[in-house]
């Protein structure tokens, strides 16, 4: 089981200690370069549907990138937890969150799960192998196996990435991992 992982453990315990140490200001340009490379990705140009995690406590801002889809004219919409499962629920604007299961803002928006596109993933760790090491209630997992159209990009600080994460057999890879400071394509060397 997941709590019990002693590597998930103590990756866990370092990711969260490396974002706590990341001052706002620079938490903040960080979000606008990392927002920058998705919105410059081809997957996006071509996407009616990002559900894009909002983000909480010390995950890499996603308000810029949420405006920025907005602005754009882009269909978005963010994750809201139903039971045992995540749903896409369409965003008109962010002035339309409101707060969700575990403190995870979220809307009250159509369910679009179905019309999903791309998906900009949260995560304790990535890999460069789209490896993706989550915070351990699998609702991502059991979207991406209801939704295998939807794209998974994994977005987090250049410090999350690693070496190695735990993976298991249901765990779906992502496709891309951006970052503040570049764009990881699993299997490609082009970076």
């Amino acid at each position: 089981m997941d709590a019990v992982d002693p590597q998930k453990r103590l990756l866990r315990q370092r990711m969260g200690a490396l974002r706590r140490g990341v001052a706002p200001d620079v938490a903040r340009e960080l979000a606008r370069r990392a927002a920058d490379r998705v919105l410059a990705l081809p997957e996006l140009a071509a996407a009616q549907m990002v559900l894009c995690y909002v983000s909480v406590r010390t995950e890499l801002h996603t308000e810029p990138l949420l405006r920025a889809l907005l602005e754009g004219g882009r269909g978005v919409a963010v994750p809201r937890v139903e039971g045992h499962e995540m749903r896409a629920r369409r965003l008109q604007g962010v002035d339309d969150l409101c707060d969700g299961a575990y403190g995870i803002p979220t809307c009250d928006g159509d369910d679009v799960s179905d019309l999903v596109d791309v998906c900009v993933t949260p995560g304790l760790a990535f890999t460069e192998q789209g490896g993706r090491l989550g915070y351990g209630g699998g609702y991502y997992d059991r979207f991406f196996a209801d939704h295998p159209r939807a794209l998974p990009i994994g977005y987090c600080f250049e410090e999350q990435l690693v070496d190695d994460v735990p993976m298991q057999r249901h765990d779906r890879p992502m496709a891309v991992v951006v970052t503040p400071e570049r764009v990881i394509r699993p299997g490609d060397q082009r970076r």
